[in-house]
C-alpha cells in the first residue's frame, strides 16, 4: 500500500482503506497485514533510482531483474534510501483526508 498524505480529492485506492477507518465504513478489519510505503518515500526513490541511468552508473545493470520482497535494506544500502515510519504514514494519510473535508473528525 502506497499512504502519505493526500493533494487532492483524486486519491489512491490504497488511502480508502485509511478513509474507511476514519469515516466508520469499514465495520470489521480482516486480520490480515499490507506492506506499506509512504508516497514521499516512492518519489524519492524514483528519483534516486533515475539518478544511476548515467554513464558512470551503469554497473546498476547487473541489478536489473532481481527480485527483493518487500525489504527496504537493498535500497537502503545502494541508495541511501530509508522509509518513514509506517505509523507516520498512515497518520498523515488520515490527517490530510481529514484537511480536504474527505473526512469529517468525529465529536
Amino acid at each position: 500500500m502506497v499512504l502519505g498524505p493526500v493533494r487532492s480529492r483524486d486519491y489512491s485506492a490504497s488511502v480508502v482503506l485509511v478513509k474507511k477507518l476514519l469515516d466508520g465504513s469499514m465495520r470489521a478489519t480482516p486480520d490480515i497485514g499490507f506492506g506499506v510505503v509512504d508516497v514521499r518515500d516512492v518519489v524519492d526513490w524514483l528519483m534516486r533510482v533515475a539518478a544511476l541511468f548515467n554513464p558512470l552508473a551503469r554497473a546498476v545493470v547487473g541489478e536489473l531483474g532481481s527480485v527483493r520482497n518487500q525489504d527496504a535494506a537493498h535500497a537502503r544500502t545502494v541508495l541511501g534510501w530509508a522509509t518513514r515510519p509506517v505509523e507516520q504514514s498512515i497518520v498523515d494519510s488520515a490527517r490530510s483526508l481529514i484537511e480536504l473535508g474527505i473526512v469529517k473528525p468525529i465529536g
